[in-house]
């Protein structure tokens, strides 16, 4: 938290009594600019596209483009931007943040340049890239790690030909613990 423009005055008033104290002994003398001081943020005077926010690589507060992610474009709050799945940018026209590019494994499935919402290494609806649904007829599917899975076939069909894409194409007909063997 930084200390406001006003507790500022009072630390320097403080701090200017005791400089004054010490050096009135000594012939020295210390000037203070106070209405720099009680002006803030105002006393930057930060252009059209920049705003005000403590830098703490600097140790102060500065103006700072409206275009830097690590100070959340043109959030006031000066927080980095954060995207779920994502690295962030600047947008050109808005200063908000927006999708640069999705982290290996998410995906911005909606579109909407807001984040990469969608980890397509294990959604059944969106597996290893958006749209791409786990399902095949007669058997049961997963996603596992972008990639989709046949791990049970239903009841009479097999996975003959070992081909997860087209799952269990083979119906044997039988059912139960018996070994369904696949047609020659």
């Amino acid at each position: 938290m930084q200390p406001s423009s006003s507790t500022l005055v009072r630390l320097a008033r403080v701090l200017s009594s005791l400089v004054l104290a010490g050096c009135a002994a000594q012939g020295c003398s210390l000037t203070a600019d106070l209405e720099s001081l009680q002006a803030g943020d105002a006393a930057l005077d930060c252009g059209e596209n920049e705003k005000v926010c403590f830098d703490e690589e600097v140790g102060h507060r500065r103006c700072v483009s409206l275009d830097q992610v690590r100070f959340g474009c043109d959030d006031p709050s000066c927080r980095p931007c954060t995207l779920v799945g994502a690295l962030a940018r600047c947008s050109q026209d808005t200063h908000k943040c927006v999708v640069r590019e999705c982290k290996p494994g998410w995906a911005d499935c909606d579109g909407d340049g807001l984040e990469c919402e969608v980890d397509t290494t294990d959604d059944f609806d969106n597996c290893g890239a958006c749209g791409r649904v786990c399902e095949n007829l007669f058997s049961f599917n997963d996603c596992v790690n972008g990639d989709c899975v046949l791990y049970k076939c239903s009841d009479g069909w097999q996975d003959c030909d070992g081909d997860q894409v087209n799952g269990c194409e083979v119906f044997t007909g039988l059912t139960g613990p018996e070994t369904n063997p696949c047609p020659e």
